[in-house]
């Protein structure tokens, strides 16, 4: 046993070997010892890695090592990763950074060589002061530069002290920030007895400025109010005694600013913090409009001007602190000129003969329509004559809520000529070609509340052209891949529409509605069902123009090259199985939502390290997917993973021999995910699949020898032994995966299979015995010596392994032999007619269907022939009387008895008496019916053969 183990352990240490020296590796570069990052910052965590791939995880630890926080899951690839540092308790001079392989893999890791520095530099009040008398005193030093606010949910408000004098300005600014969960906070001032002096104001993610002008002596307060879960907020407070400065700059008198365009305000400052408040008046000051408030440190504010009603020579613009401030504030020093160069049509038109009339010059550059919402309708009229093309695009914008807008086309009579389309905030085009002459009409109609649109319209009288260029025929595009369509164009204008189809032609598939100015439109291929060389790409005019369209001059290929598992393989015997080709280039999985499971199967040895990456694809709907990984026996190996739209990766090491299985399963709709597989592995590698132990097999039979190879194997050898002896089965066999064996009969006994190498280096054998059996087959009767009665009915005997399902029955004769029975169920017995001639030395045997295993009588038997003669009896059903007779000169040796399908019904056995007696409800319990049978009945000097009724009972 010793000595057989010796090639085993060599084997062992060999892969051992050959594991470490191609063993993957990552090394962490930066934090590596001695820096000092500071909270509220980032820093670039780098490493770098060899023969890895998935995801690392990267975590931290303020304490050498005892405890580890996550930091973030990434690609090993990225190499970096910038990590903006969260508030932490305390500055610690203990900290490490950890980089980990993120799957399944053999704790592949590496942590900083030293131990560096993360700071706290701010203010840091965890547990917020609940009474004015512990407030936090500020200082003018608390800025925004260094003061970060962590915020705890365990208590509700913090408060801030500061001591003033009358004149005293105060600057505040709150700006609240997330952390794990959204983040509201109020802010406030109270007076020197703590109560509200000014307003609260709500925050979200935003700054919320107090800008306050003390008028008395005394302790004033600052409060933070949380609103929902617990955050951190930056906090700026200042203070300045100065008398502050604003100065607004422009527009300051005489300029002209035009509605619809952007113009910049301008200010300086001296002494003057926080937000300011910028507003217009259209009469001299008399009302002012409100336009922004902004930090004054801007000095510059584009404004966007708005619509307005009617043109205004008397405008005004003033700038004033927006805190609680001294009233600071300045305003142009003369007037200036607000315009308005639009159509303007305040009060829609409601009726055809009121329609403005459009020109080719009301193009987008000039046509601001504002929209009140007292009419909801716009009609505006143009004049076409045959042949004429005319292009609208109208433009909703929001302006104070959301506004959606309705679009058509109107006949010369006002009847609707093409369909309605919606519009949300993008543009909606209609193409038209007229066929005659007249007035038609283009309707704009609200949704909902007033905004203001742009109109573009344009008519063209020459023939448009369209002109696809790509792909013109030949082409061959793959299915998961971008092409460009191409083409060319003159005298068009809108959109054009896309198409593709994969017959010729027959059908037609969207694939979207562009600009035809634009020109070319990179189309990504999804999923369809079957190559198909018969594709064309159309390309039309999707306006109701004249039916300008092109197509491909000739077909050309949309090929599909990937694993495409239309109906997932529910059970692991049908899994599809992976090889190291099946990678994220040429495969794509289309998902049907007819069956929830995928199934995909691989090979791997100890050491042998698997990559998978999973990513999914929206299609027609929300589509998320699980995935996990499962052991030989297809039980749950890793935890499975939830993946939404991103990539999910399981980095496995195999730690024995086996197919493993990898199940990708839907959590909502269909759509189609992409599959990643790659498998690494250091040597060549066998493992005998079957049989492995444990088996048991019949001798004569057919199996398959199974086995798993990896790396470089040309043939392998195999081998069988019982002993210390192996026996040759091939001596050179193609490295395919399989063998079939013709299983030994010559004994039955435990065996163990052997697989190799043709060099011997690498090997594998069961990992316990598997036992052959046997298959034996034995004729019982004739078997030598009889004397049988020629055309009697006689019964053949055997016994046989009970694997053998049917058997094959012959008689020897001198001729050969000859088929009594085929296929016979292998059940022991045959009843025969022993055939009508007298003959010596026949034999019989019984054989396996392909005569691999059989047994003949041991002599040979002899036939005579015999007087037959045929006697009819009529025997009432009587239950009366018990036993019935027959009764002859001879000595009978035996009684059958047969139903007329044939049937044995029984045996009497007579013992050489002159008759022989049998109970009549051996035959039949059933009292009033008629039944004929007939019975055999074997005497020394003759067979007779005799048919009788059962009559009803007579009662």
């Amino acid at each position: 046993m010793v000595g057989s183990m010796k090639p085993f352990i060599t084997l062992l240490i060999l892969f051992v070997c050959l594991g470490v020296s191609h063993s993957a590796s990552i090394t962490l570069l930066s934090p590596n010892g001695g820096e000092t990052w500071n909270e509220g910052a980032a820093y670039p965590i780098t490493w770098s890695s060899d023969g890895l791939f998935g995801d690392v995880k990267l975590s931290y630890s303020l304490n050498q090592g005892t405890d580890w926080i996550t930091i973030e899951t990434v690609p090993v690839s990225d190499g970096s990763y910038d990590w903006f540092i969260l508030p932490f308790d305390n500055t610690s001079e203990e900290a490490l950074v950890k980089i980990e392989e993120a799957g399944a893999g053999d704790g592949i890791s590496d942590s900083s060589d030293a131990v560096f520095t993360l700071h706290i530099e701010r203010l840091d009040i965890y547990e917020p002061n609940n009474t004015l008398e512990t407030a936090y005193k500020l200082s003018a030093s608390d800025s925004l530069t260094d003061c970060f606010i962590t915020y705890r949910p365990k208590r509700d408000s913090d408060y801030y002290a500061f001591d003033v004098l009358p004149g005293d300005r105060i600057y505040f600014r709150t700006h609240a920030e997330r952390s794990e969960n959204d983040f509201w906070i109020e802010v406030h001032l109270l007076d020197t007895n703590g109560q509200s002096l000014l307003a609260e104001e709500n925050d979200l993610w935003t700054s919320t400025s107090i800008n306050f002008t003390a008028t008395y002596a005394g302790t004033f307060y600052y409060r933070v109010t949380s609103m929902s879960g617990y955050g951190r907020y930056h906090l700026a407070f200042q203070k300045d005694t100065t008398s502050p400065e604003l100065t607004l700059t422009s527009p300051n008198g005489g300029e002209t600013w035009n509605e619809g365009a952007a113009y910049p305000i301008t200010w300086s400052s001296d002494g003057l913090f926080g937000d300011v408040k910028l507003s217009y008046s259209l009469n001299q000051g008399t009302d002012w409009i409100t336009i922004e408030t902004v930090p004054v440190s801007d000095g510059s504010y584009d404004w966007f001007i708005l619509p307005f009603d009617n043109t205004s020579e008397e405008a005004l613009v003033k700038i004033e602190d927006a805190g609680a401030g001294d009233g600071t504030v300045d305003s142009s020093d003369a007037v200036f000129t607000l315009h308005i160069e639009r159509l303007d049509i305040y009060e829609p038109n409601n009726t055809l003969e009121t329609a403005y009339n459009l020109s080719t010059s009301d193009s987008l550059t000039d046509c601001f329509i504002t929209y009140r919402p007292k009419r909801d309708t716009d009609y505006y009229a143009f004049d076409a004559f045959p042949g004429d093309r005319i292009y609208f695009r109208t433009h909703a914008e929001r302006r104070e809520n959301d506004f959606w807008i309705k679009v058509h086309l109107l006949d010369t009579n006002g009847q609707s000529l093409l369909a309605e389309k919606n519009d949300l905030w993008t543009s909606t085009s209609i193409n038209f070609t007229a066929t005659y002459e007249g007035t038609f009409y283009y309707r704009v109609t609200s949704m909902s509340g007033y905004g203001r649109y742009h109109l573009a319209f344009q008519k063209d009288t020459t023939s448009p052209e369209l002109t696809l260029t790509s792909p013109n025929g030949g082409e061959t595009w793959n299915e998961g891949a971008a092409y460009p369509i191409t083409w060319s164009s003159d005298g068009l204008f809108g959109d054009v529409k896309l198409s593709y189809s994969l017959n010729q032609g027959t059908d037609w598939i969207t694939i979207e509605t562009v600009p035809v100015s634009d020109g070319s439109y990179d189309w990504f291929i999804l999923p369809f069902d079957n190559t198909s060389e018969e594709a064309l790409v159309k390309i039309e005019e999707a306006g109701a123009g004249d039916g300008t369209a092109d197509s491909s001059d000739a077909v050309f290929t949309l090929h599909i090259e990937r694993l495409d598992i239309y109906e997932p393989n529910n059970t692991l015997e049908t899994a599809y199985k992976l090889s190291t080709s099946d990678s994220l280039t040429d495969c794509f999985i289309t998902y049907r939502p007819k069956l929830d499971t995928d199934y995909y199967a691989f090979d791997a040895f100890p050491g042998d390290r698997i990559y998978f990456r999973t990513h999914a694809e929206r299609s027609e709907n929300d589509f998320w997917i699980k995935v996990h990984l499962l052991d030989t026996n297809g039980q749950s190996l890793l935890a499975e993973e939830i993946d939404l739209w991103t990539s999910t990766s399981i980095n496995f090491t195999a730690t024995y021999a086996g197919t493993f299985y990898y199940r990708v399963t839907t959590m909502s709709g269909y759509g189609r995910y992409h599959l990643a597989f790659q498998k690494e592995t250091a040597s060549p590698k066998l493992r005998l699949v079957s049989p492995n132990g444990g088996e048991h097999w019949y001798g004569g039979e057919y199996h398959e020898i199974s086995w798993l190879s990896t790396g470089d194997i040309d043939s392998i050898k195999l081998e069988y032994s019982s002993g210390d002896e192996w026996i040759v089965i091939h001596p050179s066999f193609p490295d395919t995966g399989s063998f079939g064996w013709h299983v030994p009969n010559d004994s039955t006994r435990s065996l163990r299979l052997r697989i190799s190498a043709l060099d011997n280096s690498i090997r594998d054998e069961s990992d316990s015995l598997f036992l052959i059996t046997r298959r034996e087959i034995s004729l019982l009767y004739p078997n030598g010596g009889e004397l049988l009665e020629a055309g009697n009915i006689d019964t053949i005997f055997w016994s046989a392994t009970e694997t053998i399902d049917s058997v094959c029955i012959e008689i020897k004769n001198d001729t050969g032999w000859s088929v009594i029975a085929s296929p016979v169920v292998n059940n022991g017995k045959l009843v025969w007619s022993v055939p009508n001639m007298a003959a010596e030395n026949q034999l019989v045997r019984v054989s396996t269907l392909d005569y691999s295993i059989s047994d003949k009588s041991d002599s040979g038997f002899s036939i005579e022939p015999v007087v037959q003669t045929n006697k009819g009896y009529q025997i009432s059903y009587n239950f009366s009387v018990d036993n019935q007779n027959f009764g002859f000169n001879s000595p009978i040796k035996k009684v059958f008895i047969y139903n007329l399908s044939g049937m044995m019904i029984t045996e009497i056995t007579a013992g050489g008496a002159g008759n022989v007696s049998w109970r009549i409800n051996e035959l039949s319990n059933k009292r009033h019916s008629t039944h004929i049978y007939i019975a055999q009945i074997i005497t020394k000097a003759s067979i007779e053969h005799v048919t009788f009724v059962l009559l009803p009972k007579r009662e």
